[in-house]
């Protein structure tokens, strides 16, 4: 009778679990669909990756097409697949289509958190470790973007949750499945990011399995041990037999700048530096730590306390596997990514939930014992913090739906945008609302912290930061990015450049562009100028070099704001060269010499 009744309780304890946890995937899938859904493709990461999208369907090439007609893309397919299946399936706008698998990731994965946390701790220190990781900078901006990261990170992090499963059961049926799932994770994984997604995962469970299975297994039950061993080589096998489904045919089609692009230059020429490469965002070693620092605000400021409770706590939780796991996990991202030549934020994001996961459990140790007292300011601060930035976010809302902003500024490109989110604040005036009830919930937080409810009180001020993030997004990024849209310079400019006339584009790739235009249009350089008539889409600040290149020059087009990636404005120039033609019929007129006789 105590067996059913034990049992049912665990059963009734899971149901409550999951259904907390389907809410947690309603409300931030909500979230993020809505910030997702009203921004236009106006950054160069995200129109690349859309571009990718749009020639699978113009070219009608889902294994590797070329983006922009040239380029061979520098990602594997399963975010485009997933995004092109958006487009047909759900008959949803194209941006919100191809941010959909992000937004969706980070939704799903964060409700399996949920999950994985509840189930071994308590519903509160779940709510906490999910209200952390969501919260942050880097989360919140990569669940709304049409990049590959997010969708990487939430498969790795999946995996993550699978292993510590395995590493706590001793029921062989149930792990063996479990290593097999892992295996599959890890195949889509590669087929995200590349080779990196099978590499990485592994560096971080190997060292775990030997402390807390491998060393007893050796010295107990050889074959148990080789048999984990044989699993671990099958889980493995799985994940390249995944990633082969697409390499193999993606490598008939590209050939040698297939291989080239995808695992030279994105894998081994980012971990090791090589001249030969641009690989970009190159910095030193310690940069990988201020990277962590700015992702992972605001909650950064109380990362010291991690340190603190493994130091306090040690004894107890070495014994714990999820515990050690996230310490790995989180070791290994740190140490390859200092090794890295090329470094961003977002490569860390993976690491976001073990990270999240010790800060929850550290908050939750010092609310439920005596800490220090700076600790205990530690959180008062924070506190302080938050309710300051929820604040004047408020009162920044209210002054600039009330306010002209030619009372203050004078920047024409600043101007267009200001005015874009003024216009947005008084036609949708509940989000000025939402910014003053972000203050008042900060506030609440801030008081229950100071009466020493610390869980529930940075349970607050995550609700706090989600709300504000939500008002920022929809307030000002939304307008903003419309603004920076290159749609309308798009569709001006089809209609002044006939079909048939040569359209370039001068020394960048402009991808927001190429996403919004109906046809691919090449870049050229400096020695690679064409001749006699061609139109030319130009960066405003490179406009003086380009009519120093060419005869005749003739502006026909301006953008109206920053929309060369937000940076600068387009320009659309009528051009004619014929210096090159001049060169080349002085070159065939010369006589042709004999060949020498040896």
């Amino acid at each position: 009778m105590n067996v059913a009744g034990e049992a049912k309780e665990k059963v009734d304890s899971s149901l409550s679990t999951a259904l907390r946890a389907l809410f947690v995937f309603l409300l931030l899938f909500g979230l993020y669909c809505s910030l997702a859904s009203e921004k236009s493709f106006s950054s160069k990461g995200e129109s690349r990756e859309g571009l990718v999208v749009k020639d699978m369907f113009e070219q009608q090439n889902f294994v590797l097409p070329l983006r922009n007609g040239v380029d061979i893309p520098s990602k594997p397919p399963l975010f485009h697949w997933l995004g092109a299946f958006s487009i047909t399936t759900l008959q949803l706008p194209a941006e919100l289509a191809i941010r959909l698998p992000s937004v969706f990731s980070a939704a799903f994965i964060l409700m399996l958190f949920f999950f994985f946390v509840g189930q071994r701790s308590s519903h509160r220190l779940a709510a906490l470790a999910v209200i952390i990781c969501a919260t942050t900078f880097e989360w919140g901006r990569g669940a709304v973007l049409a990049r590959v990261d997010m969708l990487f990170s939430a498969l790795l992090a999946a995996s993550f949750m699978l292993f510590a499963r395995f590493l706590a059961t001793d029921d062989e049926r149930r792990w063996r499945g479990t290593l097999y799932v892992i295996g599959g994770f890890l195949g889509f994984a590669v087929l995200t990011k590349g080779p990196i997604g099978l590499v990485l995962p592994w560096l971080a469970f190997v060292p775990t399995w030997v402390l807390f299975r491998g060393q007893k297994l050796i010295r107990a039950d050889r074959g148990q041990f080789m048999e984990e061993i044989r699993l671990f080589a099958v889980s493995v096998a799985i994940s390249i037999g995944i990633g082969l489904c697409w390499y193999v045919p993606a490598f008939f089609q590209g050939g040698a700048a297939f291989v080239d692009t995808h695992l030279f230059k994105e894998n081994l020429a980012r971990l090791l530096h090589h001249p030969g490469y641009d690989i970009g965002h190159e910095a030193p070693f310690y940069m990988t730590f201020v990277e962590l620092i700015s992702g992972f605000m605001p909650w950064s400021f109380l990362l010291p306390i991690v340190v603190l409770w493994l130091r306090r706590e040690w004894s107890s939780v070495r014994s714990d596997p999820t515990i050690i796991l996230s310490c790995c996990w989180l070791g290994v991202f740190l140490l390859i990514f200092s090794i890295s030549e090329s470094k961003r934020p977002v490569y860390l994001l993976p690491a976001y939930l073990p990270l999240s996961l010790l800060l929850a459990h550290a908050v939750s140790s010092h609310a439920q014992s005596p800490a220090d007292g700076w600790v205990r300011r530690s959180f008062r601060w924070f506190a302080m913090g938050i309710l300051i930035i929820c604040g004047a976010v408020g009162v920044s809302l209210i002054l600039a739906a009330a306010l002209p902003a030619r009372w203050f500024l004078s920047a024409s490109d600043v101007l267009l945008w200001l005015d874009a989110v003024r216009a947005n604040l008084l036609s949708r005036w509940w989000i000025l609302l939402a910014g003053v009830g972000s203050a008042w919930i900060a506030d609440r937080a801030f008081q229950a912290v100071r009466n020493a409810e610390i869980e529930r009180g940075l349970l607050g001020c995550g609700v706090a930061g989600l709300l504000t993030v939500c008002v920022i997004g929809l307030g000002v990024v939304s307008p903003v990015s419309r603004v920076n849209s290159p749609e309308p310079f798009a569709a001006e400019m089809e209609t002044l450049v006939p079909e048939a006339a040569l359209l370039v584009q001068f020394r960048h790739d402009f991808y927001p562009l190429l996403f919004s235009a109906s046809r691919n249009i090449p870049r050229v350089l400096d020695e690679s100028m064409p001749n006699g008539e061609f139109f030319v889409v130009s960066a405003r600040r490179d406009l003086d070099e380009l009519r120093a290149l060419v005869d005749q020059f003739e502006l026909i087009l301006q953008s109206t704001g920053p929309q060369a990636e937000g940076r600068d404005g387009l320009v659309l120039v009528r051009a004619e060269r014929h210096a090159r033609a001049a060169l080349d019929s002085a070159s065939n007129s010369a006589p042709v010499l004999p060949a020498p006789v040896p």
